[in-house]
């Protein structure tokens, strides 16, 4: 149940709840195997975004989620039921956050970006009759989390604001209506 709608979800089926989604899930049968992952926000802002690009559904979907959570509520499904590469990414991020050995954080870390962008694939193929573009905003937001991200040890507000070609004031308001935290913050 996703927001009191039934989802019946099949072998290979992948869902990406949003934040804060209402959701349960039923009887599963005896064969059923569900891989349930929580991420973090701060996972997203200090590694995530660097590595996508910034004009991409997934991104798009995953910034609403970390940060506009109260105005969407919403899940992506992909079945991958043929896709041999997702299921052993899968496999393979599965098995590194059950046994963790020597280097397990960078090897988790970068299942999860090649993950995120098989997805994206998937999903730009199944769309490809439909055009898919980013509002401004968004792209806007995703460059200034990057530009934040690589620059925050000299970064001001004023310097920022100069990058983007906004005044303070409005960069401010930007951080803050993406982020829910002021700049300094």
């Amino acid at each position: 149940m996703v927001n009191g709608k039934p989802i019946t979800l099949r072998k290979g089926d992948l869902i990406i709840l949003d934040t804060n989604v209402i959701h349960s899930v039923d009887m599963t049968g005896l064969n059923d195997i569900m891989l349930n992952l929580l991420i973090n926000k701060e996972y997203f802002n200090n590694s995530f975004f660097n590595q996508l690009d910034s004009e991409n559904i997934m991104a798009d979907f995953l910034l609403h989620a970390l940060y506009e959570s109260h105005k969407y509520n919403t899940y992506l499904i992909f079945n991958t039921e043929e896709n041999e590469f997702i299921h052993n990414i899968i496999c393979k991020l599965a098995l590194e956050l059950i046994s963790p050995d020597l280097n397990s954080t960078a090897i988790t870390d970068s299942c999860l970006i090649i993950l995120f962008s098989e997805l994206l694939r998937i999903y730009k193929a199944q769309e490809k009759t439909k055009e898919n573009n980013l509002p401004k905003q968004t792209k806007i937001s995703i460059d200034i989390a990057n530009y934040i991200s690589s620059n925050y040890e000299t970064i001001t507000l004023a310097s920022a604001a100069e990058h983007f070609h906004f005044t303070p004031n409005y960069f401010s308001n930007i951080v803050k209506k993406y982020t829910g935290k002021n700049f300094k913050d």
